[in-house]
């Protein structure tokens, strides 16, 4: 009887961990390098269950804004913080972010020329919503024209980005 309910114990968690994580191909350019046009990424769906999403993370999306796509773009600010970009860095409640050694060559744009932006930086983040860049900036539609993304409309982590 234990030998029984140990392989379907096995079985349970071998089937959640398979359902966990889907791959998906990425259409645009706008995480352009860390993520090319037509790249397959591995989205794990369970990431956030009991966790948050952290700042650097790539985040799946999807809203009324994607018209039923998933999208993928970088995390760069949280709930309740403010944010705005300036000389191709991103500062957060006044001060300059430090990035991460993976997108330390990354600069991002505050807006792209000829563009209208939904909102206008700097820009304090509301409750339950997160700010996400494309790390393409000048080729991504992202927060700065969408808005921010609601916490119920992340799907997962795109892992290894």
């Amino acid at each position: 009887m234990k030998r029984y309910l140990l392989t379907i114990a096995i079985g349970v968690v071998f089937a959640v961990a398979l359902g966990s994580c889907r791959e998906a191909k990425i259409q645009s350019g706008s995480m352009e390098p860390t993520i090319k046009a037509g790249e397959a990424v591995t989205i794990n769906y369970t990431a956030y269950v009991s966790d948050a999403p952290v700042r650097w993370d790539v985040v799946a999306f999807m809203n009324d804004q994607t018209k039923g796509k998933v999208w993928c773009h970088r995390v760069v600010g949280l709930p309740g913080e403010t944010i705005d970009i300036k000389d191709s860095f991103i500062f957060i409640n006044g001060a300059k972010m430090t990035y991460p050694q993976k997108i330390a060559g990354i600069r991002y744009a505050a807006m792209v020329p000829g563009e209208p932006a939904k909102l206008q930086l700097p820009y304090t983040i509301p409750a339950n919503t997160y700010f996400v860049l494309g790390d393409n900036t000048n080729d991504a539609y992202d927060s700065r024209y969408i808005g921010p993304v609601k916490r119920d409309d992340i799907r997962g982590r795109v892992e290894g980005k």
